[in-house]
C-alpha cells in the first residue's frame, strides 16, 4: 500500500472498508491492543472475528488455544499518516472460518472523517429531516448533499440510494425535475422496470433489503418525469 511503514503503530479507532463493507475496531485495553473486525458481502452473508494485536500481526482468540493451526493470522498494515490500515490474512483457511460463503474482510480500512462517522451521518439525516418538514428544501438539500460527495465511500450503497431519494425530493420541491431525475438514475434501482426485473439481478437478502428504496426510487422517478428502467 502507498505509504506504508510496517513500523507505525496502529491508532485505536474505527476504520471503514469501502462501501461499508468492513468495520474494523482497534481499541487499548490494560497495555494491551484489540482488534474486531465485521464485514458484510453479497446475499448478507457475513465476517465476525475478534483478538489480540501484536505490532502490526493480529491474531484470533480461538476457543481451542492450543490448537495452533487453527489460529486466524492477520497483517495489519498502517499508512504513515494512520488514517489507513490493510488488512491481509496470512493463514486463509483458518481465516475463512469466521467468514461466509460471499464475505471476505480483507482490504484498506480508512478511519472516516467527522461527517462520515455515524454520528455525522445520523446528524445530517436529523438536520435534512427538520428544514425539510419546515420546507426549507434548499438549505435541506445543502444539508445532504455532502453525504455523498464527501463520504461515498463510507456508505453502504443501500443507505446511498436511501440519500438520493431523500435529495430528489428536495430537488422535486425546488422545482428542479432535471436534477431529481439526475439524481435518481445514480440509484440501482433505475436500471430496472419493475420488482421482477429487480429480484432475477440481485441475490435474495440484497433484494429484500433494498426493494423498499427501489419502489421509493420508482416513484420519485414517475413524480419527477421519468419512467424506471431507462438507466443510469
Amino acid at each position: 500500500m502507498t505509504g506504508a511503514h510496517a513500523a507505525d503503530p496502529l491508532r485505536p479507532g474505527l476504520y471503514v472498508s469501502s462501501g461499508d463493507g468492513g468495520r474494523l475496531k482497534v481499541q487499548q485495553r490494560d497495555g494491551k491492543t484489540f482488534f474486531s473486525i465485521d464485514a458484510v458481502g453479497e446475499n448478507c452473508h457475513i465476517c465476525g472475528l475478534s483478538g489480540r494485536l501484536v505490532g502490526t500481526v493480529a491474531e484470533t482468540v480461538d476457543e481451542e488455544p492450543s490448537n495452533e493451526a487453527m489460529a486466524c493470522r492477520i497483517r495489519m498494515t498502517p499508512s504513515r499518516d494512520g488514517r489507513q490500515i490493510d488488512v491481509q490474512p496470512q493463514t486463509e483457511e483458518a481465516c475463512r472460518r469466521y467468514c461466509g460463503l460471499r464475505a471476505g474482510f480483507d482490504g484498506v480500512y480508512r478511519k472516516p472523517g467527522a461527517l462520515c462517522t455515524d454520528r455525522g451521518q445520523r446528524n445530517a439525516r436529523d438536520l435534512f429531516i427538520r428544514h425539510y418538514r419546515a420546507k426549507n428544501y434548499a438549505r435541506a438539500v445543502e444539508v445532504l448533499r455532502p453525504l455523498l460527495e464527501q463520504c461515498g465511500d463510507f456508505l453502504h450503497w443501500l443507505d446511498i440510494d436511501g440519500i438520493r431519494n431523500d435529495l430528489s425530493l428536495a430537488y422535486f420541491h425546488l422545482g428542479k425535475a432535471g436534477q431529481c431525475i439526475d439524481t435518481l438514475r445514480q440509484t440501482r434501482a433505475s436500471g430496472f422496470a419493475d420488482e421482477d426485473a429487480l429480484r432475477e439481478a440481485l441475490p435474495t437478502c440484497d433484494f429484500d433489503n433494498y426493494v423498499q428504496t427501489a419502489r421509493a426510487t420508482w416513484h420519485n422517478m414517475r413524480l419527477c418525469g421519468a419512467a424506471p428502467g431507462a438507466g443510469r
